[in-house]
């Protein structure tokens, strides 16, 4: 489950406030990149991508 809010002025932008049942952020550390380097950094917000992406299908509809 996600709870998403939206904000936004000249925009809406979907976010994730709260998820259960999920893990909302992909731990790409260590995992190669395009050209095979090791990834030090990187975290994918999960639960914001799906977040946003609901926010946008809401408004399209």
């Amino acid at each position: 489950m996600i709870i998403n809010d939206s904000a936004g002025r000249n925009g809406t932008v979907g976010m994730a406030i709260g998820t259960s049942g999920i893990d909302p952020i992909r731990n790409e550390i260590g995992s190669p990149d395009l050209f095979g380097r090791e990834l030090e950094v990187t975290e994918i917000a999960v639960a914001d991508e799906l977040a946003a992406a609901a926010a946008r299908n809401s408004v399209l509809a």
